[in-house]
């Protein structure tokens, strides 16, 4: 079986789409080495990243500005047709609408409706795209999956019965997790993760943070880690207050991060699935998140949840779990346990059966 994937989400620096991508990618070629697979990009891949032998890609950039829109309506159905691959799998909600041919298996994968719910936390540019693909993409897929039953639930609710029944195919924690590279910490710092715009909700960790009682604000640092995105208006210049901005950090050091950070904090407003929180439990990090979205479908009862609009609840958690030894020991067992239930080849079996249906 030959299948074709649109790779954009893996052109750069690596995020959670693009971890997600990378991951099952891996674990289906592992699985079936008799498959063949194309990644398609107007951008190279990003050269850091390992993929079995029967991995291979194509970049062709046409000359096409921004993330590659336009290039994924046009030079991207001119290589499947070219290809002729049995499948071809779009990881990041839109098809090619026009010009594939009728004897490619069409498969799409959605993450999250951000631009339903939280369309102020998007680019313009962004948010233009999804309004004018997202729902044809939905209609034209022969096969379509979500990364969660919270991601089900919403394409559902806001967009009633699409081409064909949704599978969830979840995430997992990363698969190369033993690999470490030091970085500079604090002796004891709380971890928060993602990138610096204004869905991840950072302001308001960071007030809480500010909030809490002098033996801890001055006993554990806050590391913010991601790159700057879309209204990144945090101000750098309160670093000196025991918080620490890093900027990105290769996959090893994230690792090291995960392992060391005495508490992960991830109060984001929407996500569809939320990658960071297995990566924290498999560390064996007690973790905080907020009750909205899917995290609760992730965390299980692994984290305290909390209201990610209020500051003071946020706090009083940060507080609960570092003021009680125990208690963070009883989440970082909880935690490993429930990482446990993600595995990076159950999720390969289970596309693999849709791409064979």
């Amino acid at each position: 079986m030959l299948i074709a994937f649109d790779a954009r989400p893996l052109s750069g620096k690596i995020t959670g789409i693009g971890r997600y991508t990378l991951e099952l990618v891996n674990a289906m070629a592992s699985s079936r080495p008799e498959s063949s697979w194309v990644a398609l990009s107007h951008e190279p891949v990003n050269s850091n990243l390992k993929f079995p032998d029967n991995v291979d890609y194509i970049c062709s950039n046409w000359n096409f500005p921004g993330d590659g829109v336009l290039w994924s309506q046009t030079a991207l159905p001119y290589l499947i047709r070219r290809l002729k691959p049995d499948v071809f799998w779009s990881p990041r909600h839109h098809l090619p609408l026009l010009g594939t041919p009728a004897t490619v298996k069409t498969v799409l994968t959605i993450h999250d409706t951000v631009f339903v719910r939280h369309p102020e936390t998007m680019r313009k540019t962004n948010l233009l795209a999804e309004k004018l693909l997202f729902s044809a993409s939905l209609q034209k897929a022969q096969a379509i999956t979500s990364v969660s039953a919270f991601t089900k639930s919403e394409l559902d609710q806001i967009f009633g019965p699409v081409s064909q029944p949704i599978r969830v195919v979840p995430g997992a924690a990363f698969s190369e997790f033993e690999n470490l590279d030091w970085i500079a910490t604090p002796e004891k710092f709380i971890l928060a993760v993602g990138t610096l715009e204004p869905r991840k909700n950072l302001e308001r960790l960071i007030a809480a943070y500010q909030q809490l009682p002098d033996e801890y604000r001055n006993s554990y640092q806050l590391m913010i880690v991601g790159v700057s995105g879309w209204k990144d208006r945090l101000d750098r210049s309160i670093s000196f207050n025991n918080i620490i901005f890093t900027g990105y950090v290769s996959d090893a050091q994230l690792n090291y991060l995960y392992k060391r950070a005495s508490l992960f904090a991830f109060i984001s407003l929407y996500e569809g699935f939320g990658l960071p929180l297995l990566e924290a439990f498999r560390s064996g990090t007690p973790v905080i998140t907020s009750d909205e979205s899917s995290l609760p479908e992730v965390a299980g009862d692994a984290a305290l949840l909390v209201d990610p609009m209020a500051v003071n609840e946020i706090t009083l958690a940060i507080t609960k779990v570092l003021s009680n030894p125990s208690l963070a020991k009883q989440m970082s067992e909880k935690g490993y346990a429930r990482a446990a239930d993600f595995d990076w080849r159950k999720s390969a079996e289970i596309m693999w059966s849709v791409f064979d249906m």
